[in-house]
Parts: structure tokens; C-alpha cells; sequence
């Protein structure tokens, strides 16, 4: 198993954004083995970490 640490600059979070947030954390856990997420913000500042199956 092994761990995807991702920063992001926390923008614009439409209605789009929200969507296509879904779709991608849907095919994350159905079709490529993710096994959990999840996301802290602190003010425009984001930490997302992911855990996968080798």
C-alpha cells in the first residue's frame, strides 16, 4: 500500500467543481483501488492524503 500526499491553493468551489469532485473520487475508489481519503483546509491552504493498493 502506499500514500498520495497532494497541496493544494483552495479556489473557486462551484457547483462544477463540486461535481466533478464526486465523479473523481467515485472512479478513485471503484475502478482504481483506492482504499481511503481524506482532506484538511486550513484558510486557502489544502492537504488531501489517499491510500492505495499497490
Amino acid at each position: 500500500m502506499f500514500a498520495v500526499i497532494f497541496k493544494a491553493k483552495v479556489g473557486n468551489q462551484d457547483q462544477h467543481y463540486v461535481d466533478t469532485v464526486a465523479i473523481m473520487r467515485d472512479l478513485a475508489f471503484e475502478q482504481y483501488r483506492c482504499v481511503d481519503f481524506f482532506a484538511v483546509a486550513e484558510g486557502d491552504q489544502e492537504i488531501s492524503i489517499s491510500y492505495w493498493h499497490c
